[in-house]
């Protein structure tokens, strides 16, 4: 029975596993769960819940990262596609997409935008500048208030004011996509709108680009078309622009090296921002639309080319760059027109001709009165900073060094604070309190570090030029005492307080007492200003008299040939150029040659080096540069010479009158020549030259994996021929020096100058001075032709 029943158990589970495979299976309870094998389809359900579950926190994850970084909405105005009418709208910037809508949507709604703009189309975002009185949005306080959404649709449409403070919201977005449009906005407030600037430029600026995280406010910024110089290479660069720092990278890649890699341009050290006309410069040749760029003209620097795709971008691009370089009516003095030395052109105009016009001499300089209406015309004319740096002061118009002086301490005095700022003024007052001297001193020290960068450097520069006036003082009667009642006011000054002139002298005293100290200056400057002004004054009282009263220099010029010994002691005045030299040579003469084919050329090294100056290039500059920078013993065989210029004819099949150039020569010059370094003696060896983008590079072989060096065409002075002791392997030399740097003759450089380079053939070797000549003045070789008008005919 006990087997029958086992038996019958066994059938009854063997029935009932079969019965439950075909009819769904038992419940839990009634089932031998050893027998049963474990289920596979609960496993896979918890897998698929994991995967989903991660990918939804991933998910968040990435929204919650991108609202932290660069997500933003809220009401902007928009204006439709004529610009002529401001609508409100939601907007939403998220992934790749700006999306616009009606009204703002909820969270159950799923409203289709009124229109996206993908930021791949985004060429720039920035303020905007120039707008029509008729185009403006509903003001701050009726269109942004707290309202339904009824009243607000509602005032969209009927309060449309022309209130100008809202002119402060406006910014643009250019796309490259329908034909160039630039999309107008309004935001709510200036504030609002930096927001929405910074967030859509961090949107589009490319990967790893740190140019905008340390900026406060970014006016503009954008992809552009650059090129370095006229010989330059048009390069799709981003490019923003802060204030009057205009920032260009010019390589995305962040593996990347090269020089140039970053430019930055000060919109103080600029000419004017100016479109470029036809003849100036050609178009880019990879934009959409055809138009002139726009030319950032550094005086002392490379001039820099920028273009949009469409002329649209070009303008918008113009007039912020035009706004930030004009200097408003009450600006401080760091926010002028400066020099590369970080000095506002106009104290450096008026120093400059007090120093160049026997200033350092004459009795009572800043102390006696200079003519009122001479120092009226000559302040109007430094504070119109429009056209400051076309002008100059000139002797022939009557001013005198009394009056440039008065002006200066007018246009000093003119500024909202001291140059030692209003902030520190109350500091320098009680810091003059302290009886101990040395401790005086050091905090004075402490002050001037707490000076922003252009109120120290000018302070230095008129102290040092104070220093020098004291040193003359048996001439000029300005010792410390007059020079420290005279300036004190100037220099020290206070809105608010009223200071004891007494205070003030003893400030400014110990200024120039301690100067070197003080200001950090170094024996070497100080030797190397003390022989510009040396040089000044030997050239005015003894190698050069002045044959006028207004004091123009007079400088021994040969004509035609040294050896002749036709000397012609010509009046230079610090701006002579050149072609002013030519004509007044040909003049006094009685030359027969007519003026473009006469030229000045600057001779060196015992007649051994020569070059042409530009018809444009200052000569009192080149002489100045003798005593500075050459040793004495070639100082003393330097001279200049107007003779015919013959290497012009020699490049004429390279150059043509119309100063452009022509086809036979490339964009760069690529050649192997033969090389002699700074220390290399009589040693030439073959390397690569090339030169492109006004810019000098040397490699040690083919492969140009190694640089020897690298020098921009504007760093150096560049000579035909070469020293005859370095034994050159052919004729046709060109040897180039360092503008700034002094020339030092030494054991390392076996006794030579510069660097020279040593073309194979004479068409090379014009090729080469072709192409050199055009990149380092790429407004023209051949002086402008001067047409006259006979009166009689």
């Amino acid at each position: 029975m006990s087997g029958e029943s086992s038996s019958n158990e066994r059938v009854e589970v063997d029935n009932n596993c079969a019965a439950g495979s075909s009819s769904n299976g038992l419940p839990n309870d009634q089932r031998d769960k050893r027998s049963v094998p474990p289920p596979i389809k609960p496993r896979i359900s918890l897998q698929r819940k994991r995967l989903e579950r991660e990918a939804l926190l991933k998910q968040q994850q990435q929204e919650e990262f991108s609202k932290r970084t660069a997500n933003k909405c809220g009401f902007l105005y928009k204006t439709d596609p004529s610009r002529k009418r401001f609508q409100k709208r939601w907007f939403i910037i998220c992934d790749a997409l700006i999306s616009y809508f009606s009204e703002e949507p909820t969270r159950s709604s799923r409203v289709e935008p009124k229109g996206t703009i993908p930021f791949k189309d985004v060429m720039f975002v920035g303020e905007c500048t120039v707008i029509d009185k008729a185009k403006h949005p509903p003001t701050r306080s009726r269109s942004f208030s707290s309202k339904t959404p009824h009243q607000t649709r509602t005032d969209c449409k009927t309060s449309i004011s022309h209130d100008i403070s809202q002119y402060q919201s406006y910014f643009n977005v250019g796309v490259s996509s329908q034909q160039g449009r630039i999309y107008l906005f309004a935001a709510e407030s200036p504030k609002s709108r930096q927001e929405w600037i910074k967030i859509l430029a961090e949107r589009i600026a490319p990967p790893k680009c740190y140019l905008l995280s340390n900026l406060t406010r970014i006016e503009c910024c954008g992809y552009l078309h650059v090129k370095l110089g006229i010989s330059g290479i048009w390069t799709t660069c981003f490019v923003v622009l802060s204030g009057k720092n205009v920032t260009i990278l010019t390589e995305f890649y962040e593996d990347v090296h090269r020089e140039n890699k970053i430019v930055h341009v000060d919109l103080r050290k600029v000419l004017s921002p100016s479109l470029t006309t036809a003849h100036q410069i050609s178009s880019c040749g990879t934009v959409s639309e055809i138009g002139q760029p726009i030319s950032l003209n550094r005086p002392y620097d490379t001039t820099i080319y920028i273009q949009g795709v469409f002329k649209s971008h070009t303008e918008s691009w113009y007039h912020l760059f035009l706004n930030a370089w004009t200097v408003p009516p009450n600006a401080l003095l760091d926010q002028q027109l400066l020099t590369p030395s970080n000095i506002p052109v106009a104290v450096d105009k008026c120093l400059n001709f007090i120093s160049t016009y026997g200033g350092l001499k004459t009795k009572g300089i800043y102390k006696n009165s200079g003519d009122e209406t001479a120092v009226k015309s000559i302040f109007s004319n430094l504070r119109d900073t429009t056209k400051l740096w076309e002008w100059h002061i000139r002797p022939e118009e009557g001013y005198t060094v009394i009056d440039v002086a008065s002006a200066l301490k007018l246009y000093l005095s003119s500024f909202p604070e001291c140059i030692l700022t209003e902030k520190l003024y109350s500091e320098f007052i009680e810091n003059n309190q302290h009886e101990n001297r040395d401790e005086r001193l050091r905090r004075i020290k402490c002050l001037l570090k707490r000076l922003p960068l252009i109120n120290f450097n000018t302070l230095k520069k008129i102290i040092c030029h104070f220093c020098y006036l004291i040193e003359n003082a048996d001439q000029n009667q300005m010792n410390i005492g007059n020079i420290s009642l005279t300036m004190g006011p100037v220099l020290l000054f206070s809105s608010q307080t009223e200071t004891d002139d007494g205070c003030r002298m003893d400030v400014i005293g110990d200024l120039i007492t301690c100067y070197a100290w003080l200001f950090d200056v170094t024996q070497e400057e100080m030797e190397k200003e003390r022989k510009i002004q040396r040089t000044l004054v030997c050239l005015r009282e003894t190698r050069i008299r002045s044959s006028k009263p207004a004091g123009d220099i007079l400088v021994g010029v040969y004509v035609y040939n040294s050896e002749w010994g036709k000397c012609i002691n010509v009046p230079l005045t610090p701006t002579m150029s050149a072609e002013e030299l030519v004509i007044y040579i040909k003049e006094k003469c009685n030359l027969k040659e007519p003026v473009n084919r006469l030229s000045v050329f600057e001779v060196v090294c015992d007649n051994q080096l020569e070059r042409i100056l530009h018809y444009s290039e200052v000569v009192l500059g080149v002489t100045l540069s003798w005593t500075t920078n050459w040793p004495a013993d070639d100082a003393k065989s330097n001279y200049l010479i107007v003779k015919t210029n013959d290497l012009y004819d020699k490049l004429s099949p390279f150059l043509n009158q119309t100063n452009c150039r022509t086809s036979t020569i490339p964009l760069s010059l690529f050649s192997e020549l033969k090389f002699s370094d700074i220390n290399g003696g009589k040693t030439f060896r073959k390397v690569i030259c090339e030169f492109i983008g006004a810019r000098l590079n040397i490699y040690k072989d083919a492969k140009a994996d190694k640089v020897i060096g690298q020098w921009n065409i504007e760093d150096i002075v560049w000579y035909l021929g070469s020293e005859a002791k370095r034994n050159a392997p052919s004729k046709f030399c060109i040897t180039f020096i360092n503008r700034d740097k002094p020339i030092i003759r030494n054991k390392e450089s076996s006794g030579f100058i510069g660097r020279t380079i040593c073309c194979n053939t004479e068409q090379e070797y014009y090729q080469w001075i072709s192409g050199m000549i055009i990149a380092e003045y790429p407004n023209g070789v051949y002086p402008p032709v001067k047409t006259f008008v006979d009166l009689l005919s």
